[in-house]
């Protein structure tokens, strides 16, 4: 974290970043699990963050963190917010 603090530039906050995240794994906590079991509204809500968070991974690993033109990090927290 240290390092990340002392980032002399985004590009190189981003290759730190980037360099910490290879030992990640997307778990999807929502396999077995089916729509008849949750409220119909509640399971649209959930599989949209789903999606608008991966196309945001997507992003940060091809792009860096702080590279999103697509507005994905704005999609994510607004899919998020409408679950509130």
């Amino acid at each position: 974290m240290t390092a990340l603090y002392f980032a002399a530039d985004a590009d190189e906050a981003n290759r730190l970043v980037t360099q910490a995240m290879t030992d990640l794994k997307l778990i999807n906590l929502l396999d077995g699990l089916s729509s008849d079991q949750m409220d119909e509204n509640l399971w649209r809500l959930t599989t949209r963050l789903i999606t608008a968070y991966r196309v945001w991974l997507d992003e940060v690993i091809s792009g860096g963190v702080l590279h999103s033109p697509s507005g994905a990090d704005a999609a994510v927290v607004v899919s998020f917010h409408r679950l509130g």
